[in-house]
């Protein structure tokens, strides 16, 4: 039985009720900015950030004139770095603007310093296993601190990494990037 030449219409008046035909094209309605960004490529999404200034605000949490704002897309899509990244790098003070320049400026000296607090941790840490050795079974209240204790040592030393350590890296690996 050919349908060639018959012409369907489908009305659907409920909210969640979807009836799909053969034809049928469903219209995309996005309520945020967020989400229709989202859905962009990342050429559509560059050039969208370049001409408006609050599109470009909503991406990078950051406010720069047009010519830095094409520098820092530049570093983005040389480097090839996401959006998360580069916000990232902006909060750990490794891309940094300066006069009429966007430029990535890795630390080793802050890079020192994460690493000199993740020993630091590593070693209260282990000191604080090796004094509770000698404790009775007894006592498994002294057993959970020194847990809690090293949990909380682990993870300032994960914060140390993320905050000191990873943005460096990533600078250096961008800048080797760029320069390739």
């Amino acid at each position: 039985m050919s349908t060639e030449g018959v012409h369907t219409t489908q009305t659907t008046l409920a909210n969640d009720a979807r009836v799909a035909g053969r034809d049928f094209f469903e219209r995309v309605d996005v309520r945020r900015l967020d989400d229709w960004l989202a859905l962009q490529d990342d050429d559509q999404r560059d050039a969208i950030s370049l001409r408006n200034e609050d599109v470009f605000m909503r991406r990078f949490k950051m406010d720069l004139p047009t010519p830095l704002r094409a520098k820092l897309l530049e570093i983005k899509r040389c480097g090839n770095l996401t959006d998360r990244r580069i916000r990232h790098l902006r909060n750990a003070g490794v891309l940094v603007q300066r006069g009429d320049a966007v430029e990535l400026a890795p630390s080793v000296v802050g890079e020192m310093v994460g690493w000199s607090f993740m020993v630091i941790c590593f070693l209260v840490g282990m000191a604080i296993l090796v004094s509770g050795a000698n404790v009775p079974l007894a006592n498994h209240a002294l057993v959970a601190y020194q847990v809690l204790g090293m949990v909380s040592y682990v993870t300032l030393a994960k914060l140390c990494h993320y905050t000191f350590v990873e943005p460096n890296r990533i600078a250096r690996q961008a800048l080797k990037r760029m320069a390739a």
